[in-house]
């Protein structure tokens, strides 16, 4: 939480406090619950914030239960705790639920959506998406999907995108569960393009699961790489669908990237991970026999469906850094037919 968010759920402590009995105020002021989120190691901003931003509406919790999610085991910090659930109450945000001391999440307030946004038909122009820039249109609020194998070029995209388009976003936030290797690929572009640590206008943070709940709206979010750390991949949908409600009808773009097996069109989750997200890619090696060419094929696009199931030859250079398209996107069986892209070489057929 930052300085201003932390100011502002200080001073909703202190109204809240204003309005309680004198009686009750002295109490307060003798230690039962300290004035200042300051004084009270940041209790009440911590239970306020974990309600309002991590709880879905409707979902149930008892004192008790969400004191040991928090952590928090000492007696007088349990008061401050419940009295901040109080305070929530009295703004219909949390609601008493039908069990004896439980509560549930109160109900969404309605955010009306913009019929006719200004300069709707611009939205999607500024973004430039590596490789497809002159095919596919990309819109705030979008998640976009790419299912690679290993060294397609996942890190390259991300970073090409974010070097094309940061300026475009209030922040940008790269949560990657390899960090040294995005730090070695940003060695490279200092090395081939010269670029240094003031050219790049993102954050980089070691996570490895649970992502959408820290995913800031309004920020280019790049989540490399999704993954089923416990092995059930079922939940691949599931994590995705999460990612999407985040952004949805904001201003910030997520990039999401998962592995794959080679030769099969879906990552690990399976088609399911198609499902929640505006556009998807799944990255393979050519098949071409000891080519070091790559194989794009577009899977879903809502703005541009007209290109899915089109295919690009593709090919990473300056060790890991640039991408450059060796055929157009396009059908299989017409590129099949170009001279430089015969089918006896490419096999596109699945």
């Amino acid at each position: 939480m930052n300085e201003m968010g932390k100011i502002a759920l200080e001073k909703e402590h202190r109204d809240f406090l204003k309005k309680l009995p004198p009686i009750l105020q002295a109490d307060i002021r003798e230690g039962d619950a300290p004035v200042s989120n300051v004084v009270d190691n940041g209790i009440w901003a911590l239970t306020v914030k974990f309600i309002r931003e991590e709880l879905d509406h409707g979902q149930f919790f008892a004192v008790r239960g969400l004191c040991e999610h928090l952590g928090i085991i000492n007696t007088e910090e349990r008061k401050i705790v419940s009295r901040a659930i109080s305070y929530l109450g009295s703004k219909n945000e949390v609601i008493k639920g039908d069990r004896l001391g439980t509560w549930r999440k109160g109900d969404a307030k309605l955010k009306p959506i913009a019929l006719f946004p200004e300069n709707e038909d611009e939205s999607f122009r500024d973004f430039r998406l590596p490789l497809l820039q002159d095919y596919i249109k990309v819109d705030r609020g979008d998640v976009l999907l790419f299912a690679g194998f290993t060294s397609t070029g996942k890190t390259c995209i991300a970073l090409n995108f974010i070097r094309e388009n940061q300026h475009l976003f209030a922040g940008i936030d790269y949560l990657s569960n390899q960090v040294g290797q995005v730090k070695k690929r940003l060695l490279a572009f200092k090395e081939h393009d010269g670029l240094t640590e003031k050219d790049w206008g993102f954050e980089l943070f070691d996570r490895k699961e649970n992502f959408a709940p820290i995913i800031n709206p309004e920020h280019l979010t790049v989540v490399d790489f999704l993954d089923a750390l416990d092995g059930d991949y079922s939940k691949m949908g599931s994590n995705i669908s999460q990612i999407h409600n985040r952004v949805e009808n904001e201003q910030g773009i997520a990039l999401v990237f998962i592995q794959k097996p080679p030769g099969r069109d879906s990552g690990f989750g399976g088609h399911q991970t198609h499902s929640f997200v505006n556009f998807s890619a799944a990255l393979d090696e050519s098949r071409k026999e000891g080519s070091e060419q790559k194989r794009m094929k577009i899977i879903k696009s809502k703005l541009t469906p007209e290109h899915e199931e089109k295919v690009m030859i593709y090919k990473i250079i300056n060790k890991g850094t640039k991408l450059i398209s060796l055929s157009p996107l396009e059908y299989p069986s017409r590129l099949a037919a170009v001279p430089s892209f015969k089918k006896e070489e490419w096999n596109f057929e699945e």
